[in-house]
């Protein structure tokens, strides 16, 4: 009855307070996503508080006032231009007519208004009409007439006056004359008239080319404008989706902007902040995994050894009532349950900060461990193991031999489970350094596991608890070597490399 309450152990591993659904994926990492470690942002905004109207609606302002500017000056200066040149017209007909000796008759008065483009009318001293190729009806006579020597009185350079007719309006200058036809020289009085339309037409042709060249400047710099702050915003929209992305937890965002202007530099701090912030949540992620591993090994750890301590203390009852012959399975079955208590203890390792002391050792009894352990488990699962142990290795020292034992049994426990055929070589590199490598014929890693390889957590089995390459990776560490992996053809290759230590 003693030997079974010996051997009646039960445990219960209480985890800590995580929900079900962290561990669903067997390929997943703890935590399964990172959170959103910033408030929600709404980056929505009014279009009139975008910083594209912010910049547009005061240039499109500026282009319209300086278009309507451009316009105003232009139809002034095309103005006053018109008038310079009727002016200018004038005063070529009035000194014409001034210095010219020759009667005035029908026939010269129209073609000196077609050569100069204006109706002429000419009056005597008297006011009575001589010539005219305006055709003026009968009442509109005496009103012309009156208005021609109201200017003419003046003075010779007095402001020409509005006058209109039936069909056209005209601008009209008045301008003396003394005739050589009569006795002393008659005064005769002309009237020239500019058709109002032609002088339109000529305001408008020399207001065209500045008003063109100067709505087309405008156009063109409003368009390089819009499309420089285009890009600009374009820019800006770039780096706030990054920052939505990243605030939502994808810390792989990145803007990749090279130019060297400000923002360029604003998105390189970005980049930097945003590989910062990754460096981060992969320590607060690997704080929390090792956290969460040492509370379930620590729980384990207490029940297992409870359990162990009872079938080693039931075999070694059992071995003091056995015959001869089957000692040594008995002792073999000890010999086991004592390696695996050392095991648990290592595991304790993986998810504290405290450290064993070390426990130096030569390479050939690790060597011997590791293979009677390893050759037994092949032979049950009927898998050929290659060993090749270097001669020259085996009175080299390791500084932690169980620390080495158990990561180099963990990775040839999983070519085991996976791989008809295994090989393990043992060589030096160096004088300082050798390498166990370990190769299988499975069928290798899964894609989506080799970035993730080495997390805790990570694996590919339904029943595993991703921690064995984890462990083997630690204890690289905790030696000064380094564990690596790759795929020859139809062999995965995993290579432990690691130092010699100093004999004692």
């Amino acid at each position: 009855m003693g030997e079974k309450r010996l051997l009646n152990f039960s445990y219960h591993v209480r985890p800590p307070d995580h929900s079900a659904a962290e561990f669903a994926s067997p390929t997943s990492n703890f935590p399964p996503t990172p959170p959103s470690l910033f408030p929600e942002l709404n980056l929505t905004q009014s279009p009139l508080r975008s910083i594209r109207s912010r910049i547009l609606v005061p240039l499109f302002l500026l282009t319209a006032i300086a278009a309507l500017a451009v316009a105003t000056g232009s139809a002034w200066l095309g103005s006053r231009r018109a008038e310079m040149e009727t002016q200018q017209r004038y005063e070529g007909i009035r000194k014409t007519l001034q210095t010219s000796s020759f009667p005035l008759s029908a026939p010269v008065l129209r073609w000196l208004a077609d050569l100069t483009d204006t109706e002429l009318v000419t009056y005597d001293e008297q006011g009575r009409m001589l010539a005219a190729t305006l055709a003026i009806a009968r009442p509109e006579t005496k009103q012309l007439r009156a208005l021609v020597f109201d200017t003419a009185d003046t003075r010779p350079d007095a402001a020409p006056f509005e006058y209109a007719t039936q069909q056209t309006k005209y601008t009209v200058f008045v301008s003396p004359r003394r005739a050589s036809t009569s006795v002393g020289g008659s005064q005769e009085t002309v009237a020239v008239f500019f058709n109002n339309a032609q002088l339109r037409k000529a305001r408008w042709q020399a207001a065209s080319l500045p008003l063109v060249t100067g709505l087309s400047t405008v156009l063109l710099l409003g368009t390089m404008m819009l499309f420089l702050t285009n890009r600009l915003v374009k820019r800006i929209q770039a780096i706030q989706q990054a920052a939505q992305l990243v605030a939502g937890g994808k810390f792989d965002t990145r803007i990749g902007d090279r130019r060297k202007d400000e923002l360029g530099q604003l998105g390189d701090s970005f980049d930097t902040m945003a590989e910062q912030l990754k460096q981060l949540w992969a320590t607060v992620q690997q704080q929390q995994s090792t956290q969460l591993l040492h509370q379930i090994a620590g729980g384990m750890a207490h029940q297992l050894r409870n359990s162990l301590t009872g079938a080693r203390i039931a075999i070694e009852l059992h071995l003091r009532h056995t015959t001869s012959d089957k000692k040594e399975e008995l002792e073999v079955a000890i010999q086991q349950i004592e390696q695996v208590e050392q095991y648990v203890q290592r595991l304790l390792t993986v998810g504290s900060s405290d450290q064993q002391t070390n426990q130096p050792q030569e390479l050939s009894a690790c060597f011997q461990d590791i293979q009677s352990k390893m050759g037994l488990m092949a032979q049950h699962h009927q898998v050929e193991v290659n060993w090749d142990w270097a001669a020259t290795l085996e009175s080299k020292i390791i500084a932690d031999g169980p620390t080495f034992t158990a990561a180099i049994t963990n990775l040839i426990l999983n070519a085991i489970q996976v791989a008809p055929q295994v090989n393990i070589t043992a060589q030096p590199i160096q004088d300082e350094k050798f390498q166990v490598t370990i190769r299988d014929r499975g069928p290798g890693i899964p894609a989506e596991m080799e970035s993730q390889l080495f997390d805790l957590f990570a694996t590919s089995k339904p029943e595993g608890l991703g921690l064995g390459l984890p462990l083997v990776q630690r204890a690289a560490d905790h030696l000064g070597g380094e564990v690596s992996w790759r795929r020859d053809g139809e062999w995965t290759e995993f290579t432990f490399t690691c130092p010699f230590a100093d004999k004692r």
